[in-house]
């Protein structure tokens, strides 16, 4: 199998605090739809197959202030059969769609020496 991960991050303009908690869950729901589903991921992947996947979420203010950006960010760990790329065009019209106001999208490839090792159960 191949390992391969992906830091991806959402970033809001400026949200107000009082907003903060329905900007954030909007986010984490766009997220979970997206890299939560296995039929989406093995499509953002283009894999036939997955035999491991993990996605974990942060979701945060930039600043401490009453009115800041908020960043969601995912860290996608999969095994699959081949080597794969994240498909950021199809990821970020999803995203588009789930959401009812603009982010920045990035991505990036983590290396797997940045990877911690997996622990077998």
């Amino acid at each position: 199998m191949n390992r391969s991960a992906f830091y991806i991050s959402l970033l809001t303009d400026a949200t107000p605090t009082a907003d903060y908690t329905l900007t954030a869950n909007l986010l984490v729901e766009a997220l979970a739809g997206t890299l939560g589903d296995d039929e989406t991921l093995l499509q953002l992947l283009k894999s036939k197959s997955l035999s491991r996947a993990t996605v974990e979420v942060e979701v945060r203010q930039t600043e401490q202030k009453a009115v800041a950006p908020i960043v969601a960010s995912a860290v996608v760990d999969v095994d699959t059969p081949g080597k794969v790329n994240f498909d950021k065009n199809s990821f970020s019209a999803m995203i588009r769609d789930a959401l009812g106001f603009s982010v920045k999208i990035s991505k990036r490839a983590i290396g797997k020496e940045e990877l911690p090792p997996l622990h077998e159960d």
